[in-house]
C-alpha cells in the first residue's frame, strides 16, 4: 500500500513525465466542472480529451458515432451511477452491481468503424475496459479511476479480482488506509490533493497517477 511519501513522489512523476494536466484542464473547462453527456458540447469534449490521453480507439473521423453510443449509455445508465456528491472512500457495496453493469454495457458501446484494406468488411472497434474506465471518471472523478490496461495487467497479477469493481473496491481500500497515515499525522484527508502539489487532482486520481507511475518504473 501507498504512503503519503509514494503518493508524493509518484504524483511528481506524473505530472512532470506526460502533458495530461493541460489536457485534463480544458476538459474541465470545457464543461464547467460539471460533464453531463446529455449535451453535445460535453460529448465533444469528452472524445477530445479521450484522444488526447491516448484513446486510439474514438477515430476522429467517428466522433459523430461515438457521440450517439455514449448517449444513448448514458441515456439507459445515469440513473444508476453514484451522485456527483458521493467519494470512493465512502461507497456502498451495494452499488457495485450497477456500476458493473454500467461500465461492462460502456466497454461494448462502438467507438468507431474501422476500414480494412483489400476489400475487407469494415469493424466495430469497442470503447473497450480503458475506455469505458476513462469515461466513468471523467463524469465521476470522485469515485472512479481510470484503468489502462497495464494497470489492469498489474492488478490481475497481484489480486484476486478481475472486474472493474474489484479493482475500486482495492482502491477504496487503500484510500481507507491513506486516510488513516492522514489521520495519525493530524493532516486533512480531504486536503490530499492541495498537500500533495495537485489541487486539479481528485483523491482517487492521485491513487491513478501512483499506478501509472509505478507501472512505467516497472515497464522502463
Amino acid at each position: 500500500m501507498p504512503s503519503i511519501a509514494d503518493l508524493r513522489t509518484a504524483c511528481a512523476n506524473y505530472a512532470s513525465s506526460r502533458n495530461y494536466d493541460q489536457s485534463y484542464a480544458s476538459f474541465r473547462k470545457a464543461t464547467e466542472g460539471a460533464p453531463n453527456l446529455f449535451l453535445s458540447e460535453h460529448r465533444a469534449a469528452l472524445l477530445s480529451w479521450l484522444n488526447s490521453w491516448g484513446c486510439r480507439q474514438f477515430a476522429k473521423n467517428c466522433h459523430d458515432l461515438a457521440s450517439f453510443e455514449i448517449l444513448e449509455w448514458y441515456t439507459l445508465f445515469h440513473p444508476i451511477l453514484p451522485d456527483s456528491s458521493r467519494n470512493l472512500i465512502d461507497l456502498p457495496e451495494t452499488t457495485l452491481p450497477d456500476i458493473q453493469a454500467a461500465y461492462d454495457s460502456l466497454a461494448d458501446r462502438v467507438a468507431s468503424i474501422r476500414a480494412l484494406r483489400n476489400g475487407s468488411l469494415p469493424t466495430k472497434v469497442t470503447v473497450s475496459e480503458t475506455g469505458a474506465s476513462k469515461i466513468l471518471f471523467a463524469i465521476r472523478p470522485h469515485v472512479f479511476l481510470p484503468w489502462d490496461k497495464a494497470i489492469r495487467d498489474k492488478f490481475f497479477k497481484n489480486s484476486q479480482g478481475t472486474t472493474y469493481t474489484d479493482f475500486l473496491m482495492d482502491a477504496k481500500k487503500t484510500l481507507i488506509e491513506i486516510r488513516e497515515e492522514c489521520e495519525r499525522k493530524n493532516l486533512d484527508f480531504s486536503a490530499l490533493p492541495f498537500i500533495l502539489g495537485r489541487p486539479m487532482s481528485p483523491i482517487p486520481k492521485l491513487l491513478d497517477e501512483y499506478n501509472w507511475a509505478t507501472r512505467m518504473e516497472e515497464i522502463g
